[in-house]
């Protein structure tokens, strides 16, 4: 255990949430960046509207924040599925589904921090 890190055991159906949640952390984090720094562009345009080189910068700030959307979601999508299969997987062979996809996301296997959500 590291120190100044409470550790718990979690069940493996919990692992989807972890890393999910994970996910949309960093999604939150990428775009709060982007909006800084649209916000910095748009302070320039407003001071120079001939400012071509921010406002094309605008225009990247914007992509950058639909893209961390999108790749989130996509991510999202791939591990629900990922999810299922294992389920339908249970169902056909009657045993429990295996994690070892999401054991790869995740930097220690069964254990979550109190800072995650």
């Amino acid at each position: 255990m590291q120190k100044g890190r409470i550790t718990f055991n979690v069940n493996p159906g919990k692992k989807v949430r972890i890393v999910c949640a994970r996910i949309i952390q960093e999604s939150e984090s990428d775009r709060a960046q982007a909006q800084e720094t649209l916000d910095y562009f748009k302070d320039l345009v407003d001071k120079s509207r001939q400012d071509s080189v921010s406002k094309a910068q605008i225009t990247k700030c914007l992509e950058i924040k639909q893209k961390s959307r999108d790749t989130a979601l996509k991510a999202l999508e791939l591990i629900i599925k990922t999810e299922e299969k294992a389920i339908f997987k249970k169902d056909k062979e009657g045993s429990a589904p295996a994690f070892n996809d999401l054991d790869s996301l995740t930097k220690n296997d069964n254990e979550e921090t109190i800072f995650s959500n």
